[in-house]
């Protein structure tokens, strides 16, 4: 958040994504922009899929 507007950073569609490939792309992009989950860090996904939300909560 800068001057209290939310920027997005990075934004990106897949199809059929794998799961695990998910998950390691979501923690490259966090790396390549030194974001930290537990500096109160907001991933924004769809509901499309519960379980890599789930991973993404118990993941730090």
């Amino acid at each position: 958040m800068v001057d209290g507007l939310v920027n997005v950073v990075h934004a990106e569609e897949y199809q059929r994504p794998d799961f695990n490939a998910m998950l390691s792309t979501t923690v490259k992009l966090l790396n390549e922009y030194n974001i930290r989950i537990y500096n109160r860090c907001w991933i924004f996904v769809d509901g499309a899929n519960p379980s890599f939300i789930m991973s993404l909560q118990f993941w730090h």
